[in-house]
């Protein structure tokens, strides 16, 4: 009686719900969770293979062996459900190592983990502060800041089984520099160089030392030791393989030394002296001194400056260490200021000699003797002062003092004068100009002229040629060759009263066929020098004109002009001739 009520209250099973598979290590035992649906009921429990597992009536899955199997799980009606069984052998150890180390901060660390024989090896990796040191998924470890971090490896399988290490991120070397770029030793002679760390207090500060040859120089805790004339490089590294360089040159010892240059300066004037020392190869670099600087000092490249008048020892001491040194004596003296030439130009003939002379200023220098060059010896020459003309031409003398001070001589060569002509009008109107031309024969000549007038109240003339009236009158203007004094050409100008403009007695005129008319021209000036005029007709078959006189020959009209013949000066009358019965007027 009582099953026939259980069955009536107890609604029919549709699904299963349950995982979707079930993980479970060898010897462990796992709880699968699964439930009837709808609401509750009876479940049965199966393994599909025995070896791998094994489960009970509650669900619970034991691992016996690696491997797949099946739990099957069915409700009483029938309803079944089949999830897949993974049985696994756990990780039972993690060992990572190091167990302690140290990384710079910004470089990295690579920790490796070893993993006892486990079905899944797979690791997962942490650090116990990022801010100190970061890890990757291959446990790789980055130092973000100096401290310490914790770096553990976890078993990604489940089994909790885990490992760590220490790490100690520090501040490490950044950058090295050495107290020296370059150093230049002498056989034997050592040199301290020094390694500047940064940061200032890295954890590690300890330098190795190396040079590149050994048989050229040495290198112990920074100290160089020179050891054979060559070439080397000393390498400083820091822990971290940072490195810096100074390349070193050895030269053999001076055995003795020259100096070079002018042995004479003046006040506040400069010299350039150049120290030298052998054997080849040694080192060419000096310190330079001065005996008394109050008379001439010297810088350390060797640049002397004058100071007051006197002499000085100049002294080029090695800079290697051997100890030579070589002594020069400079004067300190009046020197040239300026030269003047006895002429600044000279003309002269082929074969002619003219003697130059050069004044060299101040009256007390201590050299007054110069130096005579030509720019074309074509042309001149020059020896001690006596120029002597070779050819036709140009060139220039120069006179050039010890110091190099300098005048010249412009030295033109020519043929001589024969005779001078002047070209050009004979007149000039008053406060009018006029451009006379000289010119030497033969052409070769100097074609250079100096002008004179007879009466500059009458015209005056410029050392051009140009003629200026003054007044009315005549005067006598002169070109004199500036070669040859005695050759000369005077030439008459009339200062004449000129025409500006002119006009007729009458613009226009009515004639008839036979009539006369004078016309007359009105000048002005009024009275001009020269007043002959030319006149002419349009149309002389309506009109001739002679001297002036217009006659009309039939009806028409002709245009009368007259032209002055100084200067074309033009003027003109309208004639109109009419009918002989229309009354003539004008």
């Amino acid at each position: 009686m009582s099953d026939s009520v259980d069955l009536a209250f107890v609604r029919p099973v549709t699904g299963i719900s349950c995982p979707p598979s079930v993980h479970v290590f060898v010897g462990r035992t796992v709880a699968v969770k699964a439930s009837a649906l709808p609401g509750a009921a009876y479940l049965e429990w199966a393994i599909g293979h025995d070896y791998y597992a094994r489960v009970s009536v509650y669900g619970e899955v034991t691992g016996l062996n690696p491997g797949e199997t099946t739990l099957r799980i069915t409700a009483r009606n029938g309803v079944t459900k089949v999830i897949p069984v993974s049985v696994t052998v756990p990780v039972s150890s993690i060992s990572v190592l190091p167990d302690t180390a140290e990384v710079e901060i910004g470089k990295t660390l690579k920790l490796e983990a070893s993993v006892s024989d486990a079905h899944y090896p797979d690791l997962r990796w942490s650090s116990s502060d990022t801010r100190i040191a970061k890890v990757d998924a291959n446990g790789l470890v980055t130092g973000v800041k100096a401290g310490k971090a914790v770096i553990t490896a976890t078993a990604k399988d489940g089994s909790g089984v885990k490992d760590s290490a220490t790490v100690t991120v520090y501040q490490g070397v950044t950058g090295i520099k050495l107290s020296a770029a370059q150093l230049a030793l002498t056989t034997s002679q050592t040199a301290a160089l020094k390694a500047a760390l940064s940061p200032s207090k890295p954890k590690y500060t300890g330098v190795e030392w190396t040079s590149s040859s050994t048989g050229v120089a040495t290198v112990a805790n920074g100290v160089v030791t020179a050891v054979a004339p060559g070439e080397a490089v000393i390498t400083a590294k820091a822990h971290n393989g940072l490195i810096a360089t100074c390349a070193v040159r050895v030269y053999p010892p001076a055995q003795s030394i020259a100096i070079a240059g002018q042995s004479e300066v003046v006040p506040k004037g400069k010299v350039q002296l150049t120290a030298s020392a052998l054997p080849e190869g040694a080192r060419q670099d000096f310190t330079w001194a001065t005996s008394n600087y109050k008379v001439a000092t010297v810088s350390q490249t060797g640049l002397v400056t004058g100071v007051k008048l006197g002499s000085a020892t100049i002294k080029a001491t090695a800079k290697d260490g051997s100890g030579r040194f070589m002594t020069f004596t400079v004067a300190v003296i009046t020197g040239a200021s300026g030269v003047r030439l006895s002429s600044a130009r000279l003309v002269m003939k082929p074969e002619e000699m003219k003697t130059l002379t050069a004044a060299v200023s101040p009256w007390n220098a201590a050299h007054k003797e110069v130096t005579w060059t030509s720019s074309n010896e074509g042309v001149a020459t020059v020896a001690n002062g006596v120029v002597t003309a070779v050819a036709l031409g140009d060139a220039v003398i120069t006179a050039k003092t010890h110091n190099g001070k300098a005048a010249t001589c412009a030295i033109k060569v020519v043929m001589a004068t024969e005779s001078v002509e002047i070209t050009g009008k004979g007149e000039v109107e008053l406060k009018g100009k006029v451009q006379l031309t000289a010119s030497a024969l033969p052409a070769d000549a100097l074609q250079e002229f100096m002008w004179s007038t007879s009466n500059y109240k009458v015209a005056t003339v410029s050392q051009t040629g140009v003629v200026t009236g003054v007044k009315l009158g005549t005067v006598t203007i002169t070109a004199t060759s500036n070669h040859d004094k005695t050759k000369y050409k005077r030439f008459t100008v009339a200062v004449i009263t000129g025409l500006s403009s002119m006009s007729l007695s009458a613009k226009s005129a009515s004639l008839a066929p036979g009539q006369a008319l004078t016309l007359k021209p009105v000048f002005s000036p009024s009275s001009p020098t020269h007043k002959e005029v030319a006149w002419v007709s349009s149309d002389p078959t309506v009109a001739t004109v002679e001297n002036g006189v217009v006659v009309a020959n039939k009806p028409g009209e002709a245009t009368i002009t007259a032209t002055a013949a100084y200067n074309g000066k033009t003027a003109t009358c309208v004639v109109s001739v009419s009918n002989p019965n229309t009354k003539a007027s004008g």
